[in-house]
């Protein structure tokens, strides 16, 4: 159990602090400057997201109950552990000295997979793609496959039609008192 836990909190983290490293990596195509910046931008919420987690198991210590208390103590000693050590030392370590190697992706599982980002990437080219596309509105898809070239499009950002975003009527609430087992007729 305590290690599904911190397999949990430690995902958290992992993904908040790479995810910011490819951010910036996208952007300026330099490892060693991603790293870095990553590191930079999300320690400070990594320590503080990891100290109020700390204390709230090490509150468990205080309940009386030997189970409850060692669960707490475990994990509190896990999650200082992973996040002031291997998050934000031995990973960004790690990701520096193998350089360019972090961000290699096969070709076809490049393909395979989408690729999505929140901002578009500095200077993306107007939109060249259909007018309407399948995706969902807030995700900018940083490269989208053209179907004749092989070549990747950038799309903008779609914003929502407000007819596609409001909330469904409700069959009882939102129809008129005059309707009565799904009859729409209003009375004579």
């Amino acid at each position: 159990m305590t290690l599904a836990i911190l397999f949990g909190l430690s995902m958290d983290y992992q993904v908040f602090l790479v995810s910011r490293m490819n951010e910036e990596w996208v952007h300026g195509r330099d490892s060693r400057r991603a790293v870095r910046t990553g590191l930079t931008q999300t320690a400070r919420v990594i320590t503080a997201a990891a100290t109020i987690i700390i204390c709230v198991f090490l509150a468990f210590a205080l309940t009386g109950q030997r189970d409850i208390a060692e669960f707490g103590i475990s994990l509190a000693a896990a999650v200082a552990l992973d996040a002031f050590v291997l998050r934000t030392v031995l990973v960004p370590a790690a990701m520096h000295l193998f350089g360019d190697a972090n961000w290699w992706l096969p070709r076809w599982k490049d393909r395979l997979l989408p690729h999505l980002a929140i901002e578009p990437p500095k200077g993306a080219p107007a939109r060249t793609g259909p007018s309407s596309s399948p995706r969902r509105p807030g995700l900018w898809p940083s490269s989208w496959p053209s179907s004749s070239t092989g070549r990747r499009t950038v799309l903008p950002e779609a914003r929502p039609e407000p007819s596609r975003h409001r909330r469904p009527a409700h069959p009882v609430k939102d129809s008129p008192p005059w309707t009565l087992a799904g009859s729409s007729l209003p009375p004579r």
